[in-house]
Order: structure tokens, then sequence, then C-alpha cells
């Protein structure tokens, strides 16, 4: 079979809702049956939705299954067992499951064909979660710690310029044909060992995008590119031995330029029809306006899906109401992503052509199941999102998101100086015209959070040169007396927040929309931090609503 016709089927093939299991509770237990049962429950947790495929993270240098060329978890006992009980428990039942040769990454991909899902092992190219660390942390694997002669450092320094990102430098570097194949190596195991089970491999890039020293990814793009050609080639003779097609899969960073400075050629991948389906994606939160678009036109024309991906954090929010009180903003805030968040997010992501949606660390076995079934239920279609309430918002920068590098630059947090006018772009999903709405919008609302309260705000806010709001914010205005977290990695959480309905919906495009912000002169000497912009559609949520209007 071709590589064309591999291509073709996998453009007719409907993998629904993808669902990516981090491998983190593979061993619940010092009992491999125990373990067993656990790995089990938690595919079983997502059986029956619209989640019909598995993406099951096997690891890095660290794996979880009886590896031959890497290391199996808890290979070796290292200081984190005496200072951690967490890490001492974890591995000691990791090593325990490993010594009686237990392999969680085949009982994943067992109960899933059982449910009729595709499967796929996820192999993360790069993992960083050992680099604060490397001599010490439990991750590293002892081709590392054999070879460090091959790390980013030895050669050049990480390619992120924030001093938050030093620790890359001891990422391995790419350039080195023994990295390489030692990766290879660890993905034909992979291949050759599930094969029989498999519907194809991820290779997920953004866990994560850091593969080369400074300033020479884009150079050296090409090795990866060999890699990827060699990966798609042991799937396709595979596929004529068994007589079935195998899949590649792929997990990127948010747009091409991004891409690009990781040392992905994607287009290249795509002229080669080398891959099945892209997966853009941020790092650690769900963001409403990926330029999915970027990818969609020649993916399409390579036959490959386009999958957009979320996550069940986002920045510092609070709920979104109607008519808010100082009730609404007296509660903490939370990173969990709401559901009008989510919803907001697939309905951007469809409007850009999304082929589907790719559901990273979401938890059905806690308390929230019920809510995580509903939004999984949200995001498999379209259709679902009619009539349903949706906050779209403009992202806001998470941990180094502030540049522009593996992921687009962030427009919040903004700085606001009085008199100058700033502009800014939404991305919003929603068709607002009535002849096409199935559902009668009740409530459209704009929402401002600024980081500091500011009793005498005057503001213009336009929409697409439309100007909503002007002059003092006065009764608009509400002080936020619930508090944030602590993490060094979020920006400021709003101290206030100014919110008014959008009278005329005429005005809002289905698409990108211009925001522009002037504030005036205010009597205070405090930063004034723009820390949120939403846009909130509330609708009737029954028939009988609709008629009685």
């Amino acid at each position: 079979m071709s590589r064309y016709d591999t291509q073709s089927i996998s453009m007719g093939k409907d993998f629904g809702v993808i669902f990516n299991d981090d491998g983190n509770r593979s061993c619940t237990s010092d009992e491999p049956e125990e373990s067993k049962r656990g790995v089990e429950f938690v595919i079983d947790l997502v059986a029956g939705t619209s989640i019909k495929t598995l993406a099951y993270c096997v690891g890095t240098d660290t794996l979880w299954y009886p590896t031959k060329v890497g290391n199996t978890r808890g290979w070796r006992k290292t200081i984190y067992e005496d200072k951690d009980k967490s890490w001492r428990v974890r591995n000691r039942k990791a090593r325990n499951c490993a010594k009686a040769g237990f392999d969680a990454v085949r009982v994943a991909g067992h109960r899933a064909k059982e449910l009729g899902m595709f499967f796929f092992p996820s192999y993360r190219m790069n993992d960083d979660h050992f680099a604060l660390d490397p001599l010490n942390h439990p991750s590293t694997g002892q081709f590392w710690l054999e070879h460090q002669e091959y790390t980013i450092e030895k050669s050049g320094r990480s390619p992120i310029e924030s001093d938050n990102a030093v620790f890359y430098s001891n990422l391995l570097d790419f350039s080195h044909e023994a990295v390489r194949q030692y990766r290879l190596d660890l993905i034909f195991e992979i291949i050759d060992r599930y094969q029989d089970i498999m519907d194809g491999i991820e290779l997920d890039f953004t866990r994560v995008w850091v593969f080369f020293p400074f300033g020479q990814a884009e150079k050296k793009a090409y090795l990866i590119t060999e890699m990827v050609e060699k990966i798609r080639r042991r799937l396709d003779e595979l596929g004529r031995i068994n007589m079935r097609t195998y899949y590649l899969m792929a997990r990127v960073p948010t747009r091409l330029k991004s891409c690009h400075w990781a040392g992905l050629e994607i287009e290249r991948w795509l002229e080669k029809r080398l891959v099945n389906i892209l997966v853009p994606a941020q790092l650690m939160v769900t963001t409403f306006e990926i330029p999915l678009d970027e990818f969609v036109k020649p993916a399409h024309e390579a036959d490959c899906k386009v999958y957009a991906g979320l996550y069940p954090r986002v920045g510092w929010e609070w709920p979104f109401v109607e008519n808010p009180t100082a009730e609404t903003y007296r509660i903490n805030a939370t990173r969990d992503i709401s559901t009008e968040l989510i919803r907001a997010a697939a309905a951007n992501y469809w409007y850009l052509g999304a082929d589907g949606m790719y559901l990273f660390n979401m938890n059905y076995s806690d308390d929230a199941a019920d809510l995580s079934y509903a939004r999984t239920r949200d995001v498999a279609h379209p259709a679902c999102l009619n009539g349903a309430k949706k906050l779209f918002a403009i992202t806001k920068a998470y941990y180094l998101d502030c540049e522009d590098n593996y992921t687009y630059k962030k427009q919040i947090p903004l700085t606001l100086e009085t008199n100058k006018s700033y502009k800014l772009r939404m991305l919003v999903g929603e068709d607002f015209d009535p002849e096409k709405s199935r559902a009668k919008l009740r409530y459209c609302g704009m929402r401002m959070g600024l980081g500091a309260m500011v009793s005498d705000l005057e503001i213009e806010i336009k929409v697409n040169d439309q100007m909503v709001f002007s002059g003092l914010a006065g009764d608009n205005i509400i002080k936020v007396s619930g508090h944030e977290g602590g993490t060094s990695n979020m920006p400021p959480a709003a101290k206030m927040f100014l919110q008014f309905p959008i009278e005329d919906k005429a005005i809002l495009n289905q698409g990108w929309n211009k925001i522009e912000i002037k504030m005036g002169k205010i009597n205070t000497d405090r930063e004034v931090i723009l820390t949120d912009v939403n846009l909130g559609v509330i609708y009737h949520n029954n028939i009988n609503d609709m008629r009685s209007e």
C-alpha cells in the first residue's frame, strides 16, 4: 500500500474525539493484576462517549513497558525517594510491576480495542520533566547519564532566551546521529511490540519543543524530517506484512512559524505525505486562537486531518454571569477550565476548519467526572454547541507564552497607559446571524479585567470600529474579593471587572474581531494591567423560553 493510499484512508476515518492518557496511572499497585485493573478502569471511564481514539503515553527515556532500549520506570533509586514519599511509593510500585514484566501499554491497547476504540501509543520526543535536576531525577534515563556529551549545552545553549528556560540546555541535542538513532530505536521498539493492537503511533513534539541549540533548528530541521520518513517507512512495511493500515499522528507547536523555530518541517512532511493527523497544541493551557487554518489547507491537500489540542487548564478565571454582583467575584479564582470556555475554544477551532478535538490531561475519575462527560459531548461536533452558553476569550500568557518562539506571543497581560489606544484581536467562532441560529440569544456581553482596583475608571472600548462603551465605568465595575493561588508561571489575576452588554450583535464577526481600548486619566500611581478580555453569549435554554417571547 502506498503512502498516498494510506493518507486517503485516513481522511475517511472517523477518529472521533481523541483522548490522551499521560500514563501516570499505569502502576497503581505493587501487584500487576491490580495495576491492570487500574489501567482498564481509566479506559472504561471514557467508553461509550464521543472519544473514539486513545493515545496512551509510553514515556520518553523511562517507559511503561518492558523495554530493552530504554529503561523502565523506577529503574534506579535516587535521593528523590529519600526526601519525597510520593516518589518512593510511585517508584516502588513501578519496580515491582517491571520485575513481573507488567506491560501497561499492552493492557491499555488491548482494552481500547475491546471497546472498539482506535489505539495509538504516544511517544514524547524530548520530555523535559527530568531536566531541572538530571543527575538525580527519577525520570532521567541511562542513555542521558552515559552520554552527557550529547546535550544541548555541550554545543550551544537553550533556544529559549528566558532565564526560566536555562534548564532546557540539559535536553538531548538531535544534531547528533546517536541521539536520533536512540530515539528511533525506541520508536521502532514500540511499533514492533504493539503492531498487533495499535492503529498507529503518535510522536509528541510538544513535550517539549526543544531539539537543537539556539539558532540551529531551522537549518537542521531536515534531520528530524529524515527521522519521520524512517518511521513512516517502518509503518508502511508492517502494514504490507500485516495487511492493515498504520497511521502516524504528530502533536506539534501552535503555528507553522513555531514549528520552523523548533526544527519541524511540517510543510515538507505534508508534501511527502508522512503524517495522517496533526495536532497543533500548547504546552499546558487551552488557548482560543491557535491559527489552525495555517495547517488545515496544506494538511487537507495532503489528505491529513488536523485536530485542535484542548487542556483542562487556563489562566485565573471567575464565573461569567449575565448580571454579576459582588458575590460573583467573592469566590477564589481557579485555573480549571469552565464549560463555557472549552465550548468557546471548540467553536473557534471548528470555525477554523478543525477535523476534531484532542483532549490532553482531562480527568474522568474524580468528582467532576459527570462534568467531564458533558464537555466531551460538547466538543464532539459543531452541532453540539448550538444554543450553548460560551465564554470567548483572548488567551492569557502562561509560563513563556510572552515570548514569540515555541508558540505565538499572547496579547495579554497588557499594561495600559492613559490616553493611549491599544488594539487587540479576538477570535469568535459564533455565528450571530439570527437567520442561521437554531437558538435564541438572550444575552451578549463584554467583560474586561484589570489587575488593579480603579474606582474612577474612564475608558473607551470599540469593537470593529464601533463604540460599545464610553465614559466612567461607575456601576459597571465590580471589585474582586476572591484570590488566586500562588504560582510564578501565571500572570496576575484581575482585581476588578468591567462588564456591559453588546446591544448591536450585528457589529460582531464570526471570526476575527478588532477590539480597541483607550483608558482616560486616572487618580492612581499604580500600574494598570489588562488581565482579561471576554465575550460571553447566553441563550434561552429550552424551546418554551424561545416560544414565550
